[in-house]
């Protein structure tokens, strides 16, 4: 296998330009042959994307302090070899220093934030823009270093998440998966790329999602199903579904630190699918305001019972409840 030739073609793709028919099918051979190596190839070039030198090195401005210096404490000596000899040992420190100056960057260079969690384990992740990640159990979330710096929102998903994207028209979001790429402005979706899975998955709860592989884009709108099957490398699209939140993402634990009750009303009715209904008095007063948390997997039953110290709540019919009252 010509692993320079296939990760030239990788270079080329990457690019956006177009590979002819022998090329593409260049890499579908390289890949049947020894999917494991092409498939780490490929990871860690997808991961080098987000890898960008921070500091620019003046190597010329350096070298150029270090022979004034040299000239400033050169001293005059009659024994030529002595003198050869000195130039050279400051020629080897020179080289030092420079070797030192290119390899500081990389040294300096902060780790790309990464956020992971366990088997078991559930993670919201608030992001630089204001977008929020939950992420569930197995999965792992790498920003680009653009990210961090506020020029570019682009992350790395291994595993699954609900996305709550904040919208930016002048900067799409993109996230990259093992075999697929998504580009959003502003919206509400889950996604599921784990690697050992034969499949991509995305649901669009709200907003428009352009959803790609290799060969092939769909335009995802809400409601609607897109699948990406890696072995077939097929791509199905199916509109007009009945799609809730994952049962995950909804019955996670969740914390409310000092916003208005409203905020949290909306929450439950999503969570557990209740009315709750309150006056416009109930939201002017000045303790309307409320720091709540909600447990992992907590029953409604429950949840109320603890509200009760902060509200005084009725149940006017079957899935329905009144706040009559909140206890300043």
């Amino acid at each position: 296998m010509d692993y320079a030739k296939f990760v030239a073609l990788l270079k080329k793709q990457s690019n956006k330009e177009k590979l002819s028919e022998q090329e593409q099918k260049s890499i579908a051979e390289w890949k049947s042959r020894d999917p494991e190596a092409s498939s780490q190839i490929e990871g860690l070039w997808r991961h080098s994307a987000a890898y960008e030198v921070r500091y620019q090195v003046d190597t010329d401005k350096g070298l150029q302090r270090l022979r004034q210096k040299m000239a400033e404490e050169s001293q005059p000596v009659s024994d030529n070899k002595m003198v050869r000899m000195l130039s050279w040992r400051w020629i080897a420190v020179a080289a030092v220093l420079v070797g030192c100056m290119i390899s500081l960057p990389l040294i300096l260079q902060p780790e790309l934030p990464v956020y992971e969690t366990a088997v078991g384990e559930i993670e919201e992740v608030s992001l630089p823009d204001g977008s929020v990640v939950v992420l569930n159990e197995g999965s792992r979330l790498q920003l680009s270093r653009a990210f961090t710096k506020g020029e570019r929102r682009a992350v790395v998903l291994e595993g699954e998440a609900y996305f709550d994207i904040q919208s930016n028209p002048k900067d799409p979001f993109t996230i990259t998966t093992q075999k697929t790429e998504v580009q959003v402005l502003g919206t509400e979706f889950s996604l599921r790329a784990y690697p050992e899975e034969d499949s991509t998955v995305v649901e669009v709860n709200e907003g428009l999602v352009r959803f790609a592989d290799q060969k092939e884009e769909l335009l995802l709108e809400a409601n609607s199903r897109g699948a990406c099957y890696h072995e077939s490398e097929l791509m199905d699209k199916q509109a007009s579904v009945e799609l809730t939140r994952p049962d995950w993402y909804l019955h996670r634990a969740q914390s409310f630190r000092a916003v208005p009750i409203q905020q949290l009303c909306d929450v439950l009715k999503e969570r557990f699918q209740v009315e709750l209904r309150f006056s416009e008095e109930i939201l002017s007063e000045e303790c309307s305001i409320i720091t709540f948390s909600i447990k992992k997997n907590e029953s409604l039953e429950n949840l109320l019972e603890r509200l009760k110290l902060n509200l005084r709540i009725k149940k006017t019919g079957p899935g329905a409840y009144q706040i009559l009252e909140i206890f300043c």
